[in-house]
This record gives structure tokens, sequence and C-alpha cells, in this order.
């Protein structure tokens, strides 16, 4: 086997960046000792994986014989000559650099077969392992993109307060907000169009103020160019991935990027207790999912050792980032002008900078990140202020255009007695969809009560609910009868996904309450108990259930005969400031 000087030149490269590696790494380690701040010790294990890879270039330019002339003489066999191999070798000895690191007699005296063959069998290794790598890291992006078109954009008070604190953290680039079954933390997408995702149910869930840390968190993630970074760190570990000291230089500078996220948003709120018991709760939540764990190349909230990481924001955070007090500043509230104005000088570029000289490096692994992938499923860019379905773009809007056909606003009794959300006192949970519960029961003439409370007993507000007989979302649809009630209406871009939708879910369920009402409370225009529980047994049942055993040719199943009195219960005490009914249920 006769290797040229290209592929010799590489495999003494390799050799080189082994003790490379291991003086890089201890130098980073000693100086990281001295830094007190995580932005410093970040700067110093970022910098050493980008210089290890650095002094792998210049070992590549200094080895490699540059000097031998491009045409070379050909043996008769079609390979090049040992002894012309070995004049190669005895031209790049003409460079002190070149016999230092290989040349000279050294490297010739690899030039024989038993010396290439062990090259050669270290370039194969190599081969391997980096491939093995590069795929593993084109499978990570290939799962963000997934994970992009997947998602669905959240709406309404959620975007706003997004946009808020992006203006409040100097964020100049758009950033998008969804929330993915496919994630279990909330984490950042994206370089040049980021996407914040948040697992399904979060913001049901959590508390607005564990909300609003989370977005803080990966906002400053957006600030400081983190998703590029990461890419860049995974690129170094492909190419070198064989030295253990590259993996614990990259290793500390992902826990350091979060300490330094950790560190900003304390910074901008002021309150480092209040963020910690944010942070618990996200972790609460992730135990409590199904998802699969999130892709290692987006930046997650939750993500590192989350107890030493609340330890440090307890303990040793640092105190010049906290001299705002938690009585004037709280993740759930705007911060001073003066806390924002300091938010916006801290330092968010200069990392990039540092790191231009991987720039080149980086280039093949960043472009297709970088690409906007169909933003949300190939949907024009829309406000975040509306629903979208990630699927066809469409807003929540829209579907009082589409649904022209849709039963007419009949006159049926009470309507919410607050604009502010929902009359009933005890549907605590259901608060964060108030607005689309109300705007759904007054299209298609339905009693708002009457919509919370079926959605109340059938997912307990959680738009990612799931039956065992394949209902979705908040009023727990068959995917049959959802696409049943799409066709009658005539909506467009209906699929069984924007079930989880909460919008567009209450949007379904209320028209098919609407049409019950029509079948079995004709021109009632204040709802009886007994229509209550015909409408309540009809929606779980089936509408030909009940009009068979109206007509005493059938009996409903143990299961209908059981909701319809659980919903004339809940019906009877919509007025209660507390519903023993519901707290039996829960008790349970």
């Amino acid at each position: 086997m006769i290797l040229g000087p290209a592929l010799i030149a590489l495999a003494w490269t390799l050799i080189h960046s082994l003790w490379q590696a291991v003086v890089i790494a201890a130098v980073v380690a000693l100086l990281s000792r001295r830094c007190a701040r995580a932005e410093l010790r970040y700067a110093l294990y970022f910098g050493g994986v980008v210089a290890t890879l650095a002094a792998s270039i210049v070992t590549y330019l200094l080895v490699y014989p540059w000097t031998v002339p491009w045409t070379v003489p050909w043996t008769v066999g079609g390979g090049v000559g040992l002894g012309e191999a070995a004049l190669m070798t005895a031209l790049a000895a003409e460079g002190g650099a070149g016999a230092v690191l290989g040349g000279g007699a050294g490297f010739a005296s690899l030039g024989g077969v038993v010396g290439e063959r062990w090259l050669a069998a270290l370039l194969l290794a190599w081969s391997a392992g980096a491939s093995l790598m590069a795929a593993r890291m084109l499978l990570g992006l290939a799962a963000i993109g997934r994970l992009r078109r997947s998602s669905v954009a959240l709406g309404g008070r959620w975007s706003e307060l997004l946009e808020r604190l992006r203006g409040e953290l100097g964020v100049r680039r758009p950033v998008g907000l969804a929330h993915s079954r496919a994630v279990d933390s909330p984490l950042v997408v994206g370089a040049l169009r980021p996407l914040i995702l948040l697992p399904l149910g979060m913001v049901n869930r959590l508390s607005a103020a564990s909300v609003e840390a989370a977005l803080l968190h990966e906002l400053v993630h957006v600030r400081r160019h983190d998703y590029l970074m990461g890419l860049a760190l995974a690129l170094v570990e492909s190419l070198l991935f064989f030295h253990p000291a590259i993996w614990w230089m990259s290793r500390r500078a992902r826990e350091e990027r979060e300490h330094c996220c950790d560190d900003g948003v304390v910074h901008h709120t002021g309150d480092p207790l209040r963020y910690a018991l944010a942070l618990t709760d996200l972790e609460a939540l992730r135990g409590q999912l199904v998802a699969p764990r999130s892709p290692t190349l987006g930046q997650a909230a939750a993500g590192g050792d989350l107890m030493s990481r609340i330890q440090r924001i307890i303990q040793h955070c640092d105190p010049a980032s906290s001299k705002s007090t938690s009585s004037t500043s709280s993740p759930a509230s705007p911060v001073p002008a003066a806390s924002v104005a300091r938010t916006r000088r801290s330092p968010s570029l200069w990392m990039p900078v540092a790191t231009l000289a991987a720039a080149l490096a980086v280039t093949a692994a960043v472009v297709p990140a970088c690409m906007e992938e169909d933003e949300l499923a190939g949907a024009a860019e829309l406000p975040l202020e509306a629903p979208v379905d990630a699927s066809k773009g469409e807003s929540a809007e829209v579907l009082a255009v589409d649904s022209s056909d849709a039963v007419e606003p009949a006159d049926r009794g009470d309507t919410p007695k607050t604009e502010e959300g929902l009359s009933i006192a005890w549907c605590e949970r259901l608060a964060p969809f108030a607005p689309e519960i109300r705007a759904a029961a007054e299209r298609h003439g339905v009693d708002p009560e009457l919509v919370a409370i079926v959605t109340l007993l059938e997912s307990d507000g959680d738009p990612s609910a799931r039956s065992s007989h394949g209902a979705r979302g908040l009023m727990q649809l068959m995917p049959q009868t959802a696409a049943t009630i799409a066709e009658r209406r005539g909506l467009a871009h209906h699929s069984e996904e924007r079930l989880d939708d909460p919008a567009y879910n209450l949007d379904l369920g209320a028209y098919h309450l609407a049409e019950l009402l029509e079948d079995f409370a004709p021109g009632e225009t204040e709802l009886s108990a007994e229509s209550v529980e015909l409408v309540a047994a009809a929606y779980n049942g089936g509408a030909p259930r009940v009009r068979a055993y109206l007509a005493g040719d059938a009996e409903l199943s143990a299961e209908t005969a059981r909701y319809k009195q659980l919903v004339r219960d809940l019906w009877s005490e919509r007025d209660q400031p507390a519903s023993a009914t519901l707290d039996g249920l829960r008790s349970r």
C-alpha cells in the first residue's frame, strides 16, 4: 500500500494532535481555576477546543511537502514509487518545522512498507470514526429540522410576552415560539431565525413566572449565538473524536454555557431564588412528560446538572448581577429601564469574533442548519399573535372565514360574566384557554360554561391529552368525528395533528356541541339540567345511541351514564365557589 504525501501528512497530524490537545487542555485547566466569571471560563474551554483544531491545521500545513512539484513520475504500475515517496519526504525536510513535526529522517523512517501500513491503519480507523461522528451530527440536524416542521406555533399572550422579553434583552433577530410533543424541556434551535420550542402543555402546567424564566433563558442563548457555538463544538468533536481532552473541554464549555445563561437571567430579573424555583418546576415537569430527550444540538433551559446549577445560582451568583431587589423586579413583571439598559450592554458578540479563525471549518455544518426550513412547515411569515398550525400555517382568525356555513348563533342563555376569564370559579385550569373558549362558544351559539365543563371533564385542561380510543386535545375529539365536522363545514387544511391546537380543537368541539343542542335541546333559551344530560350523553356515546335510548330501543353504556351524570352535577355547581364533584374526581 502506497500513501501519498497528503495522507502521510494527515496521519502525522493526527499523531501530533495527541500531545497538542493534552498541552492545550492542561493550560486551559490551569487558567480556568483563576477565573471567577462563567463567561471567561466558557471562553477558555471553547477556545481550547478551537485552538486544538487550529493547531492540527497548522501541523498539517507544516508537515505537508509543499516543495514537491504537483507532477511526479509514475511507475509502470500506476502508483508512486517508494523511492519517489522518500524523495518527497526528503524535500519536506528542507523546512525546519517539517523536520520537527515528522519530516526529515524521522518522517522518512516511516516511509517503508511497515511504517506506511501503520499509518494506513491509523487513517482507516480515524476515517471510520469521523464518518460515524459526522453521521451522528447530521442526524441531530435532521432531528432539529423535524422538530421545526412538526411544532405548532404559540400565539396570544405568550408571543406578546416573548416580544417584550426580546426587546428587554436587546435581541434584534425575530424569534419564533412554538410547542412540540417531541421535546421534554424548553430549547432553542436555529441560528438566523431561531425558534424556541416548549414541551406540549408546559404553558398550562407551570406558572407564568416559570414560563417567563424559561423564555428568558432561551433568549439569552439566542443573544449569545450559542446555537452556532454548539455546532462548532460538534464539528471539532467529530474530527478529533478520539481524544478525551476534546470531550472534557467540550463538556465543560457546555456546562459553563448554561451558567452564562443562568447569570444572564439572574442579572435581568435580580431574583436568583425565584429563578432557581422556576428551574425546579421545569425539572419536575420534565419528569412527568413522556417526550424523548431534547436533541443535544439544541440549547435547553433544563440542560446540564440541574442541582449544581440551582446551588450555584443561590450561593455563588455574582452579587453585581442581582443588585435589584425582588420587590422591584421579578420574572413575572417588567424590569426597570436601568436594568434593561445594563442587560443590553452586556457582551454578546465577542465570542463569535474570537472564533472567526474556525469560521471556514464550520461553514459546511452551519449553512444547512441556518437555512430556513420552511418556518413552521412552509407557511408564509405570520404574526405570532394568533395561534398558528404548524402544518398549514392557518391562524385561528381564519376559522371564522372558513366556517361560514357553521350553525348560526342562537340565544342559549348565559354569556360569560367577565371578559378576563371564565365565569366558573373552579375552572382555574382552563384559565389559559379562556379567550379561545369564549370565542368558540360565541361563534357557534353555545353556552361557554357548557364548553368549559365538557373541556374540563374531558382533558382537565391538557391540550396534549390522549384517550385509549384515540381521542385528542382539549375536548377529546375522535379524529373521525373531527374530520366529518371539518368536511361538513368545508374547512380547508384539516389534519389530525391540528387537534392538538387548543383554538382549533375548541372550535370543532363547540360546533359539535351546537349540533347536539339543535338535536336534543331545540329552541331552549336557557338550558335545563335534563337537556345538558342528553347533550353530554350524545357527546360521549354518540347521537344515534341517545336517540335509540330515548325511543326505548337501547340502553346507555355504563361509561356514558356516568359521564352524563358528572356533566349534570358540574353544571349544577357552576355558580359555586368550589365543586365537590370535581374535588371527588381529582382525589381518586
